[in-house]
């Protein structure tokens, strides 16, 4: 049985990769696919190895990788449209593989239409698979898949009540990142946080706020990709956040009108519509202090090295979720601290085997106590990896998905 895994990259975490490995982009497809592999590593790498363990004749495509798509394009002597080259190629790549399952990662980007597209043009096709765990707009384009794989119950529920069948599967852990890291090394790091920071999208901005208040209350250190801001584009935001304020007050009493008369310069901005954000800035003191983005092999490489290590969920899961941090950070030995889930308790011994907290002050709280008593929180990073490598693994995940793969197939 042939399936494709199709799913797009981080574009600037491959930047770093290519700049890293000196000509690269010359080298062969399965070379450059293989080193990007390595170094974007997480469990989702294992899983064609894994599923050729169990039958499976497994293609792997990352369609929105311009370098390796069109070096595949060259190697296999297919000429295509540059203007449409990422669906051109790929939609060649499927006809050439002819699988029977597609499983997607990034339902939005085939939706409207275009999954359909691909069924016709590939005959082949006859189940079609996708993972949610993020936002991807209208949940109706889940309607044209056949299973609906989730780490969030919330998430599950939702598409079943659309008729679609969608099973619950929690992320893992692959052991075999070992063969890339030392644990072995001192943990050098007393706290740390990587990932998404946003205080534009709501489903980052909890997380943030908290990340940037415990930056100034305790020692933790972050590695995340935020956006350049400067002096004049904080007082830029701030200046047209008060003329808004100002419109909108002369507006409500028109004798005040008169007074615009002597500030007559504003009134070529009464047409703000909305009001300019200045909480979406950082203050600088955090700015200066966040580390550049590390991902795949660096992230985990930053985890081996921290005592302790903190983990906040997106909301758009709900609170029946386990993210992938949970089992990364704990596979990887340290202690972590993460928010309130409601099914935590049904992966770790809590306060055993992780640590949570359910708000800033409780976050403060656990922290303080958890450095005061080192011993207490290297025995819980420790037992919280035995239970990983014990129980959360990818061979467990993929036997979940294998088990749901031969139902339909």
């Amino acid at each position: 049985m042939k399936i494709s895994l199709l799913g797009p990259v981080y574009l600037k975490q491959i930047e770093k990769i290519y700049y890293n490995y000196e000509n690269l982009e010359e080298k062969s497809y399965d070379l450059q696919h293989q080193i990007i592999c390595k170094e974007c590593y997480g469990s989702i790498v294992e899983w064609p190895i894994e599923l050729e363990k169990n039958g499976f004749e497994v293609s792997q495509y990352i369609y929105n990788l311009p370098v390796i798509q069109k070096k595949w394009a060259s190697e296999n002597k297919f000429s295509f449209n540059e203007k449409n080259w990422e669906k051109g190629i790929l939609e060649e790549q499927l006809k050439r593989d002819n699988p029977q399952i597609l499983f997607i990662f990034n339902a939005a980007y085939f939706a409207y239409g275009y999954l359909n597209y691909l069924k016709a043009i590939c005959p082949s096709i006859r189940r079609v698979i996708t993972w949610y765990g993020s936002p991807m707009g209208s949940e109706t384009i889940f309607k044209d898949y056949d299973i609906v794989f989730s780490n969030s119950h919330n998430l599950c529920a939702n598409i079943l009540a659309l008729g679609v069948k969608s099973i619950f599967i929690p992320h893992a852990f692959s052991k075999k990142v070992f063969k890339y890291i030392d644990i072995s090394n001192n943990r050098d790091i007393p706290f740390s946080f990587c990932g998404t920071l946003n205080k534009i999208n709501n489903e980052h901005l909890d997380r943030t706020l908290l990340i940037e208040y415990l930056q100034g209350q305790s020692n933790l250190q972050v590695w995340s990709d935020i956006e350049d801001q400067t002096i004049w584009d904080k007082l830029k935001v701030n200046f047209f956040a008060h003329v808004y304020d100002y419109i909108k007050f002369i507006r409500r009493y028109p004798l005040m009108q008169s007074i615009n008369r002597v500030i007559p310069f504003l009134n070529k901005w009464e047409n703000i519509e909305v009001r300019p954000n200045s909480e979406a800035f950082y203050s600088f003191k955090f700015y200066r202090n966040v580390n550049s983005p590390c991902y795949g092999l660096d992230m985990f490489k930053i985890l081996s090295r921290s005592k302790l290590t903190l983990n906040g969920h997106i909301k758009h899961t709900g609170v029946n979720s386990v993210n992938m941090r949970l089992f990364e950070a704990t596979g990887m030995g340290c202690c972590l601290l993460t928010d309130k889930r409601k099914i935590l308790h049904q992966y770790f011994d809590v306060n055993n085997e992780i640590c949570t907290y359910s708000c800033t002050e409780d976050a403060l709280e656990k922290i303080k106590y958890l450095q005061e008593n080192p011993k207490i929180m290297k025995k819980i990073g420790q037992a919280g990896q035995k239970r990983t490598l014990a129980e959360h693994t990818v061979e467990k995940q993929i036997n979940i998905l294998v088990k749901n793969l031969k139902k339909i197939v």
